[in-house]
C-alpha cells in the first residue's frame, strides 16, 4: 500500500495492516518520501528577499502536521538568517473567509508573502489585489505545484514537488519491501521554485 493523506493521529491504525506500505508523507513511523518542506520554505524566503521586498510575512496552517511544523520552521530559519522581524499568521484552511483579516490589516507595500499552500496564496493574491499592484507592490509565493497555482490570471510563483520522483521513489520503496530486497531511506526531495507573475525580478 501506497498511503496519502495520512495524519500523525493514524499510525496505530496502518501498524495494525498486515501489508507492506509506505507512505508519502514525513512522519516518524512509517518509510516515506517527501518534499522537503523545511527548504522549499526557507527557499522562498529567500527568494522573496532577493527580489528585494522588505516585509516578508507567513501564512501556513496551524495544524500539527509534520509538513505543517516544517514549512513555518523553514520561514522562521530563513527570517532569522536575514535577521527580519518573523511575521506570521496561521489559519486551519477549512474554512472559508480565513483570512478576511488581511482586508482590514494596515499592509505596507514592499512587502511579500510565503504562504503553506498554493490555496492559500490564491487567496492572498486576490485581497492584495485590492490593495496594490501584484507583483510590484506586493509578492506572493505559493507551495504545491498542482492545478491551482495556474487558475489565477497572474500565474502563481510557486514551489513546485515533484511528485512524479517522489511517486517513483515511493513504487521503488514499496516493490523493495515485498520482494524483500535490500529496503531503501526515507528519502526528502527539494522543490522546484517556479517563478512566475506574483513575485517581481530579482534585484
Amino acid at each position: 500500500m501506497i498511503v496519502m493523506g495520512a495524519k500523525n493521529t493514524d499510525h496505530r491504525k496502518l501498524a495494525k495492516l498486515d501489508k507492506p506500505l509506505v507512505l508519502f508523507g514525513e512522519n516518524p513511523y512509517f518509510d516515506f518520501a517527501d518534499t522537503d518542506n523545511q527548504k522549499d520554505i526557507y527557499q522562498a524566503t529567500i527568494y522573496a528577499a532577493h527580489c528585494g521586498y522588505e516585509h516578508l510575512y507567513y501564512i501556513g496552517l496551524d495544524h500539527l502536521e509534520t509538513f505543517a511544523k516544517k514549512r513555518r520552521s523553514g520561514y522562521e530559519q530563513a527570517i532569522s538568517h536575514l535577521n527580519k522581524n518573523s511575521q506570521i499568521f496561521t489559519i486551519s484552511g477549512a474554512h472559508d473567509g480565513e483570512l478576511d483579516f488581511l482586508k482590514c490589516l494596515p499592509l505596507k507595500k514592499n512587502s511579500a508573502f510565503i504562504c503553506a499552500t498554493d490555496k492559500i496564496a490564491l487567496e492572498v493574491s486576490s485581497i492584495l489585489e485590492t490593495k496594490g499592484v501584484l507583483p510590484d507592490d506586493f509578492g506572493v509565493i505559493g507551495h504545491d505545484g498542482i492545478l491551482l497555482d495556474k487558475l489565477f490570471d497572474h500565474h502563481l510563483t510557486t514551489m513546485a514537488q515533484n511528485f512524479e520522483l517522489m511517486g517513483t521513489y515511493l513504487a521503488e520503496m514499496l516493490l523493495a519491501k515485498i520482494y524483500t530486497k535490500p529496503l531503501l531511506n526515507s528519502r526528502l526531495f527539494p522543490a522546484d521554485l517556479l517563478v512566475r507573475q506574483t513575485t517581481r525580478p530579482l534585484r
